[in-house]
């Protein structure tokens, strides 16, 4: 109840993103259960469409993004793979570039883990969490259909 007061109290445009970024990451998710991962990857670049053009009156930064699906998680308690994949569709929605970025290591016990994060013009927009534990495993090309070569 007290998530959807604080809700209430957001401005409209702040509502609107965070109600974007809900209905992204819910989709995201089922998405994940029900498709192979590669095939919800080209649903979300788009295939190498164009960046719709975008209001810049309208357009919020990419901070404000991540906020709004960081909010959305939330609620939705998701791993970092839905949220970084919801934070790329929501980037590119908005005209920005995003990269989906994997990578992978060992905690200090020797348990393998892993990370999704993005990052848009060289900077981690989401995902900013102990990055040097990891090595960057698959950067996901948009609308290549599968990681870059030689990041594997």
């Amino acid at each position: 109840m007290r998530a959807l007061v604080k809700f209430a109290r957001l401005p409209w445009r702040d509502r609107g993103l965070v109600a974007r970024a809900f209905l992204s990451l819910s989709l995201i998710r089922a998405g994940l259960m029900l498709m192979p991962f590669q095939t919800l990857r080209g649903a979300v670049c788009g295939s190498g469409r164009r960046p719709r053009a975008v209001n810049p009156a309208y357009r919020p930064d990419t901070a404000k993004i991540a906020w709004a699906v960081a909010a959305a998680n939330r609620i939705l308690h998701g791993d970092c793979l839905p949220l970084a994949l919801a934070a790329e569709l929501m980037l590119r929605h908005y005209g920005y570039p995003a990269e989906l970025k994997i990578g992978a290591g060992r905690d200090p016990g020797g348990t393998f883990i892993a990370h999704a994060w993005v990052e848009s013009e060289g900077q981690v927009v989401i995902g900013d969490f102990e990055l040097g534990k990891y090595a960057e495993l698959v950067h996901a090309a948009p609308g290549a259909g599968g990681p870059s070569a030689g990041k594997l």
